[in-house]
């Protein structure tokens, strides 16, 4: 019983997977008692399930008490266990707790090693863990030391270079599509599924994933047809070895869709997220914040489909679920968002409140690509001070500091159409990790559309400018503010300034953006001047949280 329900489990077959695994577990309980090692391979494996439906904190608490009992019955820590501790790990990891996550993850990790040794993909399965822990905190060159190191460490065994690609590769390369170096990722991911293909053949759960990750990362530099080449491959692989009914499957098609999404493709797109929402639906938790993603990919879709009453229709219901969602668990928003103008320094302190819990597009994770997507961002979560803007106009500002809450917490410049969270709007950002990000939606409820320059490497204080010329926005970076550069991506289909249409006058400014849902965002930004027919008169005092409530009507 146990053993079927690990492999449905694996298949992706969710709820079949924790009936079964919460099963094994009572029966091993109530046969061997709580302290048996077969009870706490059950007890692990059931909290395994919970974290695969949703059930976070019921999958907390599961790993919590097994890991606990293992202790207090003094067993060796078996490899197996190690897996899941690092599942633990992760869990404390993305609410924030960083100590208590590295603490676990260091030992799964040393377990581990003993184990199965440094090629093992189950090893490198908690080396990522790990190096997402210190990507989140922004430690992103020890990150990519520890993954660098882990794979030397392979090489330097005796096991052959085939073997130590495929189970190592896939990980650096999610951990680098993830950097937007996507060059280090294509080299990665290629050599893992050659190797794979070679090794394994075309019906492999690893070559499932190198064909994933290659296909993703095709798609994000702009090769669209070698991109659905992979994905395509990659859903009948995971339709003929999981079923149609499996979130593995889910999550391969939704691959797929936002790449059909980009390419314009939206009968085939739309085909794909309503099948994925049946999928979610019935094996995760209600309102699993996967299933509302994809409510979200549905409203960008029909947006850009130009589709209005499909879009309104589909807004409504996914407010419904968030209103659904704050009362069951009876959620008390975050305070609100600040800002502070010192005259004496020219410097606005800006705080961003944390967005809620189920609101959150994506999350990292270096092992599985974990499914979210830019067309997911259909509103903004933000603190926003701002004035009014008639005409054309510019703004420049020096970003001094960004607080790390979260790996894509960024400061920077804003001007929109209205101050609804789904409103039309051109970006300017900086991360706290270094990296300057063009963002824009040019329809209201539509995918917002990121644009990367000069990935982790700039350092602060950097400048920002973003410029209104018509109906056409440039966002600009320099060093010292005096030399200044267009910002632009390596996908070739993204443009150096993009056409947005919006009304007379627009709101003009300067934006944060959380994105932690345990700690609010923080930014420091100077030397603000902004030209143009402007009302009222600087210093930009007045301010907005922009963001969706989730427990009442809101205009847009």
């Amino acid at each position: 019983m146990a053993w079927l329900g690990w492999t449905y489990s694996a298949q992706g077959h969710a709820k079949k997977a924790e009936s079964l695994l919460a099963e094994a577990y009572e029966t091993a309980r109530r046969t061997l008692g709580d302290s048996d090692r077969m009870t706490l391979e059950c007890m692990y494996n059931y909290g395994g399930a919970l974290l695969l439906r949703g059930r976070y904190d019921e999958a907390e608490r599961v790993l919590h008490d097994a890991l606990e009992l293992s202790q207090e019955a003094l067993i060796p820590v078996d490899p197996s266990i190690a897996y899941h501790t690092a599942l633990l790990g992760r869990l404390y990891s993305r609410k924030a707790r960083y100590k208590e996550a590295e603490k676990l993850l260091s030992k799964a990790l040393t377990t581990s090693r003993d184990a199965w040794g440094e090629h093992s993909g189950g090893t490198f399965h908690c080396v990522a863990a790990l190096a997402e822990n210190y990507a989140r905190q922004g430690r992103i060159d020890e990150a990519e030391a520890l993954m660098l190191d882990a794979l030397q460490r392979g090489e330097r065994t005796d096991g052959p270079r085939p073997e130590i690609a495929v189970q190592t590769l896939p990980y650096l390369g999610f951990f680098y599509l993830w950097q937007k170096r996507y060059d280090h990722a294509e080299r990665c991911v290629s050599e893992a599924l050659r190797a794979s293909l070679d090794s394994y053949g075309d019906e492999h759960p690893i070559t499932f994933l190198g064909m994933i990750a290659l296909g993703m990362v095709y798609r994000e530099q702009g090769r669209y047809d070698e991109a659905e080449a992979q994905l395509a491959k990659a859903v009948d692989f995971a339709r003929h070895y999981c079923g149609n009914e499996s979130v593995r499957t889910a999550d391969a098609m939704h691959q797929l869709a936002a790449l059909h999404q980009k390419q314009g493709k939206y009968a085939e797109a739309e085909q794909l997220h309503l099948k994925i929402l049946d999928i979610r639906r019935n094996l995760l938790v209600e309102n699993h914040p996967h299933t509302l993603g994809t409510m979200k990919g549905l409203i960008a879709l029909y947006a850009a489909w130009e589709r209005p009453q499909e879009v309104r229709r589909w807004f409504d219901e996914l407010r419904r679920a968030y209103a659904n969602q704050s009362a069951a668990l009876q959620y008390t928003p975050a305070a609100t968002g600040s800002v502070r103008y010192d005259p004496a320094t020219d410097t606005y302190t800006l705080v961003a409140p944390a967005p809620h819990p189920w609101a959150i597009d994506q999350e990292l994770n270096f092992s599985y690509p974990e499914p979210g997507s830019e067309m997911w961002h259909i509103y903004d979560d933000l603190h926003f001070a701002h004035l009014m803007l008639n005409g054309d106009g510019s703004i420049t500002a020096r970003v001094e500091s960004v607080e790390h809450a979260h790996g894509w917490t960024k400061a920077g410049l804003m001007i929109r159409n209205t101050l609804g969270p789904a409103s039309e709007n051109a970006a300017v950002f900086i991360t706290p990790t270094g990296t300057v990000v063009s963002q824009y939606r040019v329809r209201q409820l539509g995918a917002t559309h990121s644009v990367f320059a000069d990935v982790n490497r700039i350092t602060l204080p950097h400048w920002v400018r973003l410029t209104r010329k018509g109906n056409r926005f440039t966002a600009q970076h320099s060093s010292e503010g005096v030399n200044w550069e267009k910002v632009q991506g390596s996908d070739p289909n993204e443009p150096a300034s993009i056409e947005i249409t919006m009304n007379e006058p627009v709101h003009i400014g300067l934006a944060v953006p959380s994105h932690s849902t345990a700690r609010a965002g923080q930014a420091r930004i100077s030397n603000v001047t902004v030209t143009g027919s402007v009302t009222p008169s600087a210093p930009l005092t007045t301010s907005a949280d922009v963001g969706l409530r989730m427990n009442a009507p809101q205009k847009e």
